[in-house]
Order: structure tokens, then sequence, then C-alpha cells
């Protein structure tokens, strides 16, 4: 699973090397500013206070905050671009390879439909989240040096509490994946249902058992809206 997201992550970045290269650049971009922002706010009201040099450090805020807000638009419209770019060309190697192999595919119809339009469009995500990751470890360490310099016990009691942090995320992030699984699996077998009952509607109407193919359809729609069990637990149904 993570040399498939190894590839991934190489092909997508190597298709659109322009896009993941501004992405990042708008990413650091706006995470400096937002480190730098509460000095920057800090200085420009002692400044307002004590009447030196105001203009000056009120334009950098000023500018600060620009920055932020047009860097952060920009990874929005940047995200979405290669999101929409990767996904696409996800749907195509998944189409082409179903249709280089016929009839003897082993995944259901149904199912493969399922994929290219939810999960193709997930899996496209795959820059920008690592991108996401990068900036937030740039905004931890961001942190912590000014929890240094302000008080260092209270830095020291934030790396304390790291690892603990990174135990719970690692346990959640394993049964959240367990979970997106199971609901990735119910969703495929609706899709497939839904697609037989397509194909077969004009025997289903002649036999007048619409009622009981409309429930066999229906019948993994529980699995979709079922609660999350807790942590350890087993899975019911």
């Amino acid at each position: 699973m993570a040399r498939a997201g190894d590839r991934l992550l190489r092909s997508a970045v190597r298709h659109d090397r322009g896009t993941a290269a501004l992405l990042l650049f708008t990413a650091l971009l706006a995470a400096a500013a937002s480190v730098l922002l509460p000095t920057a706010l800090a200085d420009a009201v002692d400044s307002v206070l004590s009447g030196d040099g105001a203009s000056a450090r009120v334009l950098w805020l000023v500018s600060l905050g620009a920055a932020q807000v047009l860097a952060e638009v920009a990874g929005v419209a940047l995200t979405a671009r290669l999101t929409a770019a990767a996904a696409a060309r996800l749907r195509a190697l998944l189409a082409t390879a179903l249709v280089r192999s016929g009839g003897r595919s082993p995944v259901a119809d149904g199912d493969a439909v399922s994929r290219m339009t939810g999960d193709c469009a997930g899996a496209g995500q795959i820059v920008s989240v690592v991108v996401q990751l990068c900036t937030a470890l740039l905004l931890a360490a961001g942190a912590a040096v000014a929890l240094v310099l302000i008080d260092w016990r209270v830095a020291l009691v934030l790396l304390v509490a790291v690892p603990a942090a990174v135990l719970l995320a690692r346990s959640h992030l394993r049964h959240t994946a367990d979970d997106v699984l199971a609901y990735q699996e119910a969703a495929g077998s609706l899709g497939a249902r839904l697609l037989d009952a397509v194909l077969g509607l004009r025997t289903i109407a002649a036999a007048g058992v619409a009622e009981q193919e409309s429930a066999r359809v229906l019948r993994p729609l529980p699995e979709l809206s079922a609660p999350v069990p807790v942590c350890g637990a087993p899975r019911r149904g």
C-alpha cells in the first residue's frame, strides 16, 4: 500500500511539476506569514501606542496579512487543479485497464464505477495532502521555537506531550483507515447491485419483481451509515 502511494505521488508530481512547485511555494509563504503575524501585530500595536515608526510597522503587518490571504487563495485554486488533473489521469488508467481486461476483470462493473467516480478523486488529493502535512510540521516547528523564546518550560511541556500525541494520532488513523475501507466496500457493492439492476431493467419489469430487486440493491445501504465502533471493539454486521 505504501509503495502504491509513493508511485501515485511521484506520478502526480512528475506530470504537474510546475503546479506542484507553486502549491508548495504558496503553502510555505502562507505558513511563514502565519508564523510572523503575531510578532508583527505586537510590534505594530507597540509602535502605534508609542508613536515611533508606526507607519512602517503597520505596513509590514498589512503586507504579511495580504500575503497570507493571497497565498491561501492561490493554494485553494492550485489544489483544485492538481486534484482534478490527477483524478482524470487515474480514471483514464483505470478505464484503460478495465477495457483491456475485457470480461475477465476481477472487479465488478458497478464497483469499478464507484472507484472511478469517488475514489479516484480522493486519491488525486495526495499531493495537496503531502504539502499540507509539510506545512503543518513547519508551523509546529515555528510555534515550538516561539515557545522556547517566550518560556522554555512551556516548550518543554509541549515536547513531552508530542510522543503521546503522535501515538494517539497513529492509532486514530489506523482505525479510520479500516472504517474508510469498509465504507468503500459497501459503496462498491451498492454500485455493483445498482448497475446490475439497471442492465436488467426490462427483465425485472417483465417479471414483476421490482420490490424484491429494490430490496436487494439497497441491502448494503445501512452499512454506509453504520456507527463507528469504539477503538478496539469488534465491528458489528
